[in-house]
């Protein structure tokens, strides 16, 4: 059964998750490299990018569940 405390604890977990990843994407986005690294940082890009996706993906679900829960469509424990 889903904990409301728990999943809030979850879900400021996740904020801070989606906030550092979009920072570090950000960041890699600003910096101008050096003709060589071109692959490198589009490589580095495109994972961070994914990784942002799955854990914007994973927070949606938490807020799906705390909704859930408050609703009372999701039992509470």
């Amino acid at each position: 059964m889903p904990n409301l405390a728990i999943e809030l604890g979850h879900l400021e977990a996740a904020d801070r998750h989606v906030a550092l990843a979009r920072d570090r994407l950000a960041s890699i986005e600003d910096i101008e490299c050096p003709s060589g690294d071109s692959r490198a940082r589009a490589h580095r890009l495109r994972t961070l990018r994914q990784t942002l996706a799955a854990f914007e993906a994973h927070r949606e679900q938490i807020v799906k569940t705390i909704a859930g829960i408050r609703d009372g469509s999701l039992p509470r424990s």
